[in-house]
């Protein structure tokens, strides 16, 4: 309600806006760091709300998902894979129906989403699909090269650089064959390793891959109109997916 009558000034709307994401770009990248996204995140949200679990349920047709299915359905055969953030679990929604065989498992921050993924699967007769509640920062309980990919999906632009190299370091020693990322990405920026935009943070993923031990592998593919009708996920937008030493795995 409130920010629906501050739009009708919108010169007013954007003084407040600016002010409001400046004081938190403090906060998150000086004070509190990931613990303002994290307490965000967490809460329980309405059903008629944009990042509820219903609604991300029925976005599991968005068209981004179609391209990133097929990038992770390119390391086939795949035993195992682990989604970090995975709310409800649209992502592995689509990829259970063609990867009947593997064990599918996502981890997400919200207890709600978790239960509400978990109901809707159950209903669906999905069985190889396992969501559990956890910080993408508790990675520790997956074993070394335990998961043959290993993504997120707009998931560690809410992670700042407080944690960030942690988790995509995780995310490299627990996957066999590749590391997935669907994120905003600093692309070209030498020297710059993090920028924070209006509550999300666009990081040099490349950077980071390379900061943990990944390097000369990693395929970047911008993000189209066509997969993400938005022009912050045409501007930063990009899949990067780094490709594994896969000559050890048996």
């Amino acid at each position: 309600m409130l920010k629906a009558t501050l739009r009708k000034w919108p010169f007013l709307y954007r003084l407040l806006q600016n002010a409001y994401y400046g004081f938190r770009c403090v906060a998150e990248k000086h004070i509190l760091g990931t613990i303002v996204q994290e307490w965000i995140w967490r809460r329980e949200r309405r059903e008629d709300n944009a990042n509820s679990p219903q609604k991300y349920l029925e976005s599991s047709k968005h068209p981004h998902r179609i391209v990133l299915m097929g990038k992770i359905l390119s390391h086939s055969p795949l035993r195992r894979v682990l989604e970090v953030g995975c709310n409800a679990g649209p992502n592995l929604l689509l990829l259970s129906d063609r990867c009947k065989e593997a064990d599918l498992h996502g981890i997400d921050i919200n207890v709600k989403a978790v239960e509400e993924g978990r109901k809707y699967l159950t209903e669906m007769g999905i069985s190889n699909v396992f969501l559990e509640a956890g910080r993408a920062d508790s990675l520790e309980r997956f074993g070394d090269r335990s998961m043959d990919v290993v993504f997120s999906d707009a998931m560690l632009m809410y992670i700042g650089p407080d944690k960030v190299k942690d988790i995509v370091g995780h995310m490299v020693r627990i996957a066999r064959k590749a590391v997935i990322l669907n994120e905003w990405n600093m692309a070209g920026a030498a020297g710059a390793d993090h920028h924070y935009h209006y509550g999300h943070w666009i990081h040099n993923y490349l950077s980071l891959f390379e900061k943990c031990g990944v390097r000369g592998k990693i395929e970047v593919t911008r993000i189209s109109p066509e997969m993400w009708d938005d022009s912050n996920w045409v501007k930063y937008g990009a899949m990067i997916e780094a490709k594994l030493d896969t000559g050890a795995i048996p």
